[in-house]
């Protein structure tokens, strides 16, 4: 397994995920994942889902509002500062679990002009809690994760294991018919993007999965999607069909762009955290058994 780090942002998706409260106190929460390497094989993703750090940042709410407010004005003469905590704990990302803190420090932090705070790392604190105070913490940050965070941390895992993540049974499975492929992102939003720069510009690879129960293809249709600098607009660039059982490339004809599938593969491969071969199998086994057994039970149910 290689040793690179991955940080996963996870971003508030509304007003009442970015607001927590501890110690009396109403907070900010900035979250993130660290995967600890990239993983290569499935005993890989083993090792990285045993060592899934989540990182926190809270910056009492009172504070960042003031600070925002002072960025958004601009001439502002005055500094904001604040007493901000930031927590590292261990977490089983297939079950959105927090299962220890490892670290708590306190830290004074200075606004920046954008209305963010950074830790002023000579003057931090580590924070020793009481089993009490722990027990509260812990508590109060796994409602925060299963309230607001879990899709995010779990999407990304998804296919590896999907007997540990059920929650997208719960989405319009019937209206998913076999007739078009389906986008793995339109049941995974939170899965993570496989992306890649190139020349200034950002390139997404798309992958598409048949749904016809009877097909008896073993193709990924990778799309890959431009994005224009200027306009920031959304373009079919080009892309190539992945054979699941023979690991071969077909560069898809009928796309403005030719281009060398195998250079590509590789370069999207390089910057995921995942080997990228064993993403797209993974994917294309939760397609065409798990989905598709899924969807067959929703149907009937509806009819």
């Amino acid at each position: 397994m290689e040793s690179a780090q991955t940080v996963i942002p996870l971003a508030p998706l509304s007003e009442e995920a970015s607001k927590i409260s501890w110690k009396g106190k109403l907070f900010s929460p900035e979250a993130a994942l660290v995967l600890p390497g990239r993983a290569r094989t499935l005993e890989h993703i083993q090792i990285v889902t045993s060592n899934t750090l989540l990182v926190l940042k809270f910056v009492p709410l009172k504070d960042a509002f003031r600070s925002k407010l002072l960025g958004a004005l601009g001439g502002s003469t005055s500094t904001p500062t604040a007493e901000i905590w930031g927590l590292t704990a261990k977490l089983n990302p297939q079950t959105a679990t927090l299962e220890k803190i490892l670290e708590l420090r306190k830290a004074t932090a200075t606004a920046t002009e954008d209305g963010r705070f950074m830790a002023n790392t000579d003057q931090t604190v580590i924070e020793t809690l009481s089993q009490e105070e722990e027990s509260a913490l812990v508590a109060v940050l796994s409602k925060h994760i299963k309230d607001h965070l879990a899709g995010m941390i779990q999407e990304p895992f998804a296919a590896f294991s999907s007997e540990s993540y059920s929650a997208w049974k719960t989405k319009p499975l019937q209206e998913m018919r076999p007739e078009r492929l389906l986008p793995y992102n339109a049941l995974f939003p939170f899965a993570l993007p496989i992306e890649r720069e190139l020349d200034g510009a950002a390139f997404f690879l798309d992958d598409m999965y048949c749904t016809k129960p009877a097909c008896p293809c073993t193709d990924v249709t990778c799309l890959i999607l431009k994005i224009e600098p200027d306009s920031g607009k959304e373009v079919a660039w080009g892309g190539f069909r992945y054979d699941v059982n023979t690991g071969k490339l077909k560069v898809m004809q009928d796309l403005p762009s030719k281009f060398n599938a195998q250079e590509w593969f590789k370069q999207f491969s390089l910057a995921y955290p995942f080997d990228l071969t064993l993403t797209l199998e993974s994917r294309y086994r939760f397609v065409r058994n798990d989905f598709l057994k899924a969807r067959d039970e929703a149907l009937t149910a509806r009819s």
